[in-house]
């Protein structure tokens, strides 16, 4: 099996035992902005569950300030 076919997989499994619908804002009202680096686990790392915050991932190198995202969330 393939890394995909693994990835695929898992991914029918999360779906079959998917509890329902999250709401489509986030709860907490906030986006958080991380490093794209695959060894963090954002939602873990901030006690977070599905649902809770929008999560983006920047790829920008090291100390280049120019193209830092901003983040800023207004629930309607």
């Amino acid at each position: 099996m393939s890394a995909t076919d693994g990835l695929l997989a898992n991914n029918q499994r999360y779906a079959e035992a998917f509890p329902g619908p999250v709401p489509g804002l986030p709860s907490l009202g906030v986006a958080v902005v991380a490093c794209m680096d695959a060894r963090m686990d954002v939602y873990a790392l901030l006690g977070l569950t599905p649902g809770q915050a929008h999560v983006m991932r920047n790829a920008r190198r090291r100390g280049d300030r120019r193209h830092a995202p901003v983040a800023d969330h207004q629930p309607a």
